[in-house]
């Protein structure tokens, strides 16, 4: 489960200011100074967000035998503002744990993100096979990002009923 927490307090000028997306920590400390409201907002699937695997992809965690709750918890550390790296253009290298070891030792995927919209999963690899991608890859996949970021709910129906996509759903 994810959330989005929004605080509405009144800073040292006595000016009113909302800040999104604190984490329940960080809302602590605002409890004792000039904290006024916070309010929790739950963001799943039935808000909008939406996480699919292209078909490489898809044999990829087939292949490595990675569960569909490990990919929704890489999605959700990226939600919270915890990413491993930003390559730019909604491009994010996120580490993936392996089953019985660490995220450290694990798995590397490269994440197109538009947050709160959609998450495809499009490359992954072993940190023990690869160290990273290289520059021109990069680029590519940020051709890509342009190109999947732009779709419409109608041109992406129509990839996942050809089977270049398939949706990720999350189980509770």
């Amino acid at each position: 489960m994810i959330f989005l927490v929004y605080v509405l307090y009144v800073d040292g000028s006595n000016k009113w200011v909302i800040k999104r997306r604190f984490m329940h920590q960080e809302v602590a400390q605002y409890k004792s100074s000039y904290f006024v409201l916070y309010f929790v907002w739950s963001v799943t699937r039935e808000f909008g967000l939406k996480v699919f695997l292209n078909t490489w992809f898809g044999r990829f965690v087939r292949k490595e035998k990675i569960s569909a709750d490990v990919l929704w918890e890489a999605v959700e550390r990226v939600e919270n503002g915890l990413i491993d790296a930003d390559l730019g253009c909604g491009v994010i290298k996120q580490r993936i744990a392996r089953a019985g070891g660490g995220k450290s030792k694990g798995y590397r995927s490269i994440i197109i993100f538009r947050q709160g919209e959609r998450c495809f999963f499009v490359y992954g690899f072993a940190k023990s096979e690869r160290g990273n991608i290289y520059v021109n890859e990069a680029v590519q996949f940020k051709k890509m990002a342009a190109y999947l970021l732009s779709l419409t709910d109608m041109q992406l129906s129509v990839l996942l009923a050809n089977g270049q996509f398939e949706e990720v759903k999350k189980y509770d």
